[in-house]
C-alpha cells in the first residue's frame, strides 16, 4: 500500500493480543509520503504497541516513511522496524528515524482536526513555529499539492505531513528601519522640501519683473 497526502487521526485498537497499530498496522509493504499520523491509540496502554504505526517484524515486510509526521500517539508513535527515506518527524523517538533531515524527537505543533480552507477533508494544520514547516529541503515536489489541493511548495521548500501551510504576503514580516536611518531620510526629505520652496519663491519674484 502507498499513502500520499493522507491524515490518520483519532483511531483506536483495543483488546489483549490485538492492540497493535492504533493508526496503522502493516503486515506487508507500505510507503507513506507526506502523511500525518497523530492522536491514535493502542490500548490498554500496558500492552498496546505502536499507537501510531505498528510494523510486523519480518524480513520480507517494509514500512517506509518520507516527509511524514508521526506524533502524539499513545502509548508510542511507532513499534517495529521503520525505514526512513528522509525528512520525517517523530515526537517520542520510537520510530528510530536516522534519515536525512529527520527530526526524531519534537512536537510538531499541530492544530485540531478540522476543515481548513480550501480543503474538503479534515486535516491537522501546522501552527506558526512548527518544526515541520519548511523542513523538506530536497525531493519535493512531488507531491505537487497537499491533502487539500494546496500547491507544494509555497516558496522554495516543502512542509512535512499532509498539510501545507499557505504563505501570504500579508503574513510576512515587514522590515523596520533603524532610528538612524529614519532620521537620515527625514533630513533628506526636509532639505528637498526647502529646496523646492526656494525655487518656487525665486520663480515668483522673477515673474513680477517680467
Amino acid at each position: 500500500m502507498t499513502l500520499t497526502n493522507v491524515t490518520v487521526s483519532g483511531n483506536t485498537t483495543s483488546g489483549i493480543g490485538t492492540s497493535t497499530g492504533g493508526g496503522i498496522r502493516n503486515d506487508n509493504i507500505m510507503t507513506l509520503t507526506n502523511v500525518t499520523v497523530t492522536g491514535n491509540t493502542s490500548s490498554p496502554a500496558d500492552q498496546g504497541l505502536g499507537g501510531g504505526i505498528f510494523h510486523f517484524k519480518a524480513l520480507s515486510r517494509l514500512t517506509t516513511l518520507r516527509n511524514t509526521i508521526v506524533a502524539l500517539n499513545t502509548p508510542s508513535d511507532c513499534a517495529g522496524a521503520i525505514t526512513s527515506n528522509g525528512f520525517n518527524l517523530d515526537s517520542d523517538n520510537t520510530c528510530s528515524l536516522t534519515g536525512t533531515g529527520d527530526k526524531p524527537s519534537g512536537n510538531p505543533q499541530l492544530g485540531p482536526l478540522a476543515l481548513y480552507a480550501p480543503g474538503t477533508t479534515e486535516t491537522h494544520a501546522l501552527l506558526d513555529g512548527s518544526p515541520a514547516i519548511d523542513a523538506v529541503l530536497t525531493g519535493c515536489p512531488p507531491p505537487g499539492t497537499d491533502q487539500r489541493g494546496v500547491t507544494r511548495p509555497q516558496g522554495p521548500i516543502c512542509d512535512m505531513g499532509a498539510y501545507k501551510k499557505i504563505v501570504t504576503v500579508s503574513g510576512a514580516a515587514i522590515p523596520t528601519l533603524s532610528d538612524g536611518v529614519r532620521l537620515g531620510l527625514g533630513g533628506l526629505l526636509l532639505l528637498g522640501g526647502l529646496w523646492a520652496l526656494r525655487r518656487r519663491h525665486v520663480r515668483g519674484r522673477a515673474g513680477c519683473f517680467a
